[in-house]
């Protein structure tokens, strides 16, 4: 390079990769055979280059969002040709499937950006694992902190994969990923419930800080600031001015980053003002103390205690505060009022005047009374 003369020489990092997506847009019912015409352009050019194009064990496959008017007719016309799209390419009949999900570097896409079933997937991967090393989680003589390290690196790393680009997750969807590493966290620590014995079970809060264990909310915390500070740090300039434009949106995976940093601002360790993501950014990028940050707070106590969203709100009573004409005086209930009226000043309900007999002068007369009290006592309520 120092030999070279003239103008400086831009370096460029490349990288080779072999998956990529193309978005189609379509209006009406075109957008079946828009996409497979792409495809099929696709799967030509391929062929110039000697490669090949694979359509088998789900490598290749069209993940189509219908919306609007029309809509309803073209996903049942894709319903009737079986999801699936055929056409011919270099003397070779290939067929395109349209699925709801798209599977990927053992993550689960759909166009909707749907969590439900990657979440799921996740949990339901958790508790087999959970179940195929459960005598080595059981085992009483080894200590609790090599059991939560074998959780970590065996269930955890593949159930938590790629969460920190997770945003909006359904309330039923973390309720099951929740269950299920706690499940996990049970049987590590012999918490669970046995019918044989008297159990004294602790509940998910409690058993969380009684054993000073992480959250999932706190892991999946933790892993979407991690994603923040890198893309801090590596500026890559395409998802640079896509987050950009997001600074402001009050939704999806930047307003999610938001409550993210907040809950960071509690560490008291952040000299920036969380509602700033100009300023958490330009502070993620200067080097490791963010993650570091990050780290220590995800697993102290205080950031994993369960603190309820709302608490419950008591009844109000159904009487209301009285007070006495005469005297002045209060009263928790009209109806004591009336008693100390009645006892004090010698008061009498205007309604005795209206007890003569033993029907209700207003309602039809098919109620009878035994008494005048219950009668006056219907009076009041009706």
């Amino acid at each position: 390079m120092d030999a070279h003369v003239g103008p400086p020489i831009p370096l460029y990092e490349v990288c080779y990769c072999d998956d990529t997506a193309f978005p189609v847009v379509s209006g009406g019912t075109g957008l079946v055979k828009k996409t497979t015409d792409v495809v099929s352009i696709a799967f030509t050019v391929f062929n110039i280059y000697g490669l090949s194009l694979s359509f088998e064990n789900k490598k290749s496959q069209a993940i189509p969002l219908f919306a609007g008017h029309g809509s309803k007719g073209a996903r049942r016309d894709l319903l009737n040709m079986s999801n699936c799209s055929s056409f011919t390419a270099c003397g070779q009949r290939c067929s395109l499937s349209f699925v709801e999900v798209y599977k990927h570097v053992g993550s689960n896409f759909s166009a909707a950006n749907h969590l439900k079933f990657e979440v799921s997937v996740k949990s339901g991967y958790i508790k087999s694992g959970t179940r195929a090393i459960a005598r080595v989680l059981k085992c009483p003589h080894i200590e609790l902190r090599r059991k939560i390290n074998v959780i970590q690196s065996h269930l955890l790393s593949g159930g938590l994969y790629l969460c920190g680009t997770w945003s909006n997750i359904p309330t039923h969807s973390y309720t099951k990923l929740f269950h299920s590493i706690l499940y996990a966290y049970r049987v590590a620590t012999n918490n669970v419930f046995k019918p044989a014995t008297l159990n004294n079970i602790f509940n998910d809060a409690d058993l969380i800080h009684e054993f000073g264990l992480v959250a999932p909310m706190s892991m999946i915390r933790a892993s979407r600031l991690q994603l923040f500070a890198r893309l801090s740090w590596k500026r890559p300039p395409l998802l640079m001015e896509i987050l950009h434009s997001m600074y402001d949106f009050n939704y999806g995976w930047v307003a999610d980053l938001r409550h993210d940093l907040f809950w960071l601002s509690l560490s008291g360790n952040l000299p920036f003002n969380c509602n700033d993501l100009h300023a958490a950014e330009a502070f993620a990028a200067t080097g490791k103390s963010f993650s570091t940050i990050v780290r220590k707070f995800a697993i102290s106590k205080f950031a994993n205690l369960d603190i309820p969203v709302s608490f419950p709100k008591f009844q109000e009573p159904i009487c209301a505060p009285a007070q006495c004409p005469e005297c002045l005086m209060d009263f928790s209930s009209a109806q004591r009022m009336l008693a100390h009226r009645s006892r004090k000043h010698d008061y009498i309900s205007p309604l005795h005047t209206y007890v003569k007999d033993v029907f209700c002068p207003i309602c039809p007369p098919i109620i009878l009374f035994l008494s005048a009290q219950n009668q006056i006592s219907h009076y009041y309520i009706s």
